[in-house]
C-alpha cells in the first residue's frame, strides 16, 4: 500500500458505475481487511455508501448533489484502503466534507507556494458542495504566491491553454448574488450544466435561481478543473476585485 494520496487523479463515477465494481472490491476486501489499519474506518464508510446508493437506485430521482455525494464517499473508502499510515491525507480523509476548507487554512502556513496551490485544489474539490463564506474563497484564491497553475493537473492546464482568448462562462446563481455582486466563484463554460445547477439549488435552497452570463479574457481565468465532469472555470468577479 502506498503513503500518498492524489485527490485530483480519483475518478467520480456515477451510481451505477460504482454498483457495477464494488462487488469484486468487496471481495477483495474481506480478505485483507483484518490487518488493515484504518479498517475501523472504511467498514463504516463501506455501510454507509452500501445504504445511499440504495436510496438512489430505489429513487432515482435523488438530486446530482446526492448522487456526487456517493462518488465521494466511493473514493475516499478506495484512498482509505491505499494509506497504511496516519499522516495529512489520512486526516484530510477523516474531515468531514464540510470542514475540508477549515483544515485546510489549518496548515495554510506551513505550505510552500507549490503545496499551498495543490493542496488548495483538493481541498476545495473535497469540499464537495458544502456552502462556504464567499470571503473564504476570495481570499484564499486571490492570496498572493507563485506558481497557482499547480491548481491544475497538466491535462487541465493543456485545455485552459487552448481555449480561445476571449472565453463565455455560465454560473447559476441566486438574485441575491446579482444584488450584492457577491457571486460565487465556481462557473461552468458549459450552459446546460449551469441549467442543470439552477434546477437543483433551487430545489436545495427554496429560492429561485437564475444563470448568468459573461465574456471574459481567459488570462483572468484562475483554473480550469475537470473533476467534477462539470468544465468548470474559478473566476473571481470584477466587483470583488480590488
Amino acid at each position: 500500500m502506498g503513503n500518498k494520496l492524489n485527490v485530483r487523479e480519483l475518478v467520480m463515477l456515477s451510481p451505477i458505475e460504482i454498483q457495477e465494481k464494488l462487488p469484486k472490491w468487496e471481495q477483495q476486501w474481506a480478505m485483507k481487511q483484518k490487518d488493515h489499519p484504518n479498517a475501523k474506518v472504511i467498514n463504516p464508510k463501506l455501510k454507509q455508501l452500501k445504504s445511499n446508493l440504495k436510496k438512489i437506485m430505489m429513487l432515482p430521482n435523488q438530486t446530482f448533489f446526492q448522487q456526487f455525494d456517493c462518488a465521494v464517499l466511493f473514493n475516499e473508502i478506495m484512498a482509505l484502503e491505499k494509506l497504511n499510515n496516519f499522516n495529512n491525507d489520512l486526516e484530510k480523509l477523516l474531515t468531514p466534507a464540510s470542514d475540508k476548507i477549515k483544515l485546510f487554512k489549518k496548515y495554510a502556513k506551513t505550505y510552500d507556494d507549490v503545496t499551498y496551490w495543490k493542496e488548495l485544489a483538493e481541498a476545495y474539490i473535497l469540499q464537495n458542495y458544502n456552502k462556504i463564506a464567499y470571503s473564504t474563497y476570495y481570499k484564499l484564491f486571490s492570496v498572493k504566491r507563485n506558481h497557482r497553475e499547480e491548481l491544475m493537473s497538466k491535462e487541465e492546464r493543456e485545455v485552459l491553454s487552448s481555449l480561445p482568448e476571449v472565453i463565455t462562462i455560465y454560473r447559476a446563481g441566486s438574485t441575491e448574488e446579482e444584488e450584492t455582486l457577491k457571486y460565487g466563484i465556481s462557473w461552468t463554460l458549459n450552459k446546460a450544466i449551469a441549467n442543470k445547477f439552477a434546477k437543483v439549488k433551487s430545489l436545495r435552497d427554496k429560492v429561485p435561481m437564475k444563470i448568468f452570463e459573461l465574456k471574459i479574457a481567459k488570462s483572468e481565468v484562475i483554473a480550469y478543473f475537470k473533476s467534477r465532469n462539470e468544465e468548470e472555470i474559478i473566476y473571481i468577479h470584477k466587483s470583488k476585485k480590488k
